[in-house]
């Protein structure tokens, strides 16, 4: 595959992976997690994007549109966005090539330094294969460091495929309780739990990132059965427990979506250290960050 659809480049992040990174966000998703703060990545085909606090009131998209902007009409043709002069109506995904973002990529590799990298994230990025198959090699041509975001929810077969190109998995842990996991992200944890073990015995390194969520995953139950599974499977890698925030909510009013967390405020500071000493002082094969 020779291109892919991406919804956002984030040049010099610090977030996704050690060092300076390049992170390739990647449309698409098979999880539909309650908290997600990139919602628009998770159909499989970019969406129209509609912010009312950006408009200014020309009518200009009007004026293009075949159907007068009734949204249960919309064809998704673009005209609008391609009009709009105050970016008001945004696509939240474009088609990019294989080559297109290697030279992104190329034009960055001077602030990577020893640790940094490129880090394809999502959505999941894992949806679309085909494309990680032609592109990492491509990154690795050039010694550029890889990394890999991705829930866990996909055929072992498939990461199988990456496996010699990729130098990092960062793989996203959401709940070890089974009926909670598929209430909040909509899918079983089965595969992820199987694809767990694999991780832990692949050859590559890989991170484990647990978003901790008021009221679904922030208690210290929550993440010792977390760092118990790791555990028991052998797992002696990085943990990082991450913080929920509300960043997303402005995506969700421009998707026309209801944000189940909109009135959740983010866990403090201390109460993120606390969990993080719990974990730490059960379980001190983790390198719990």
């Amino acid at each position: 595959m020779d291109t892919a659809i991406l919804t956002n480049v984030q040049r010099g992040s610090l977030h996704d992976g050690p060092g300076v990174r390049t992170t390739f966000f990647f449309q698409g998703c098979n999880l539909h997690c309650t908290w997600c703060h990139n919602p628009e990545t998770i159909p499989p085909e970019p969406v129209l994007m509609r912010y009312a606090n950006r408009c200014i009131g020309c009518r200009i998209c009007k004026d293009v549109c075949m159907n007068g902007l009734r949204k249960e009409d919309c064809t998704l043709c673009g005209a609008c966005t391609e009009a709009c002069p105050a970016e008001a109506r945004v696509f939240s995904g474009t088609r990019r090539t294989a080559e297109e973002l290697l030279d992104i990529a190329l034009r960055e590799q001077r602030f990577y330094g020893t640790d940094g990298g490129v880090t394809c994230s999502g959505g999941e990025p894992m949806l679309q294969i085909e494309f990680l198959e032609r592109f990492l090699p491509m990154l690795k041509e050039h010694g550029i460091r890889t990394a890999v975001d991705t829930a866990g929810c996909i055929p072992w077969t498939q990461y199988e495929r990456i496996l010699p190109y990729t130098d990092l998995f960062l793989m996203d842990y959401k709940l070890a309780d089974e009926r909670k996991h598929k209430e909040y992200t909509g899918v079983s944890r089965t595969r992820i739990a199987e694809n767990l073990r694999k991780f832990a015995d692949c050859g590559r390194e890989v991170w484990i990132r647990m978003p901790i969520i008021p009221g679904v995953n922030d208690t210290a139950e929550d993440v010792c059965a977390a760092g118990r599974e790791l555990s028991d499977i052998g797992f002696r890698g990085t943990v990082e427990l991450l913080p929920f925030h509300r960043l997303g909510q402005g995506k969700y009013d421009a998707l026309g979506l209801n944000y189940r967390f909109a009135d959740t405020q983010p866990p403090s500071k201390e109460h993120m250290e606390k969990l993080k000493h719990t974990l730490r002082s059960q379980f001190d094969t983790l390198n719990v960050k």
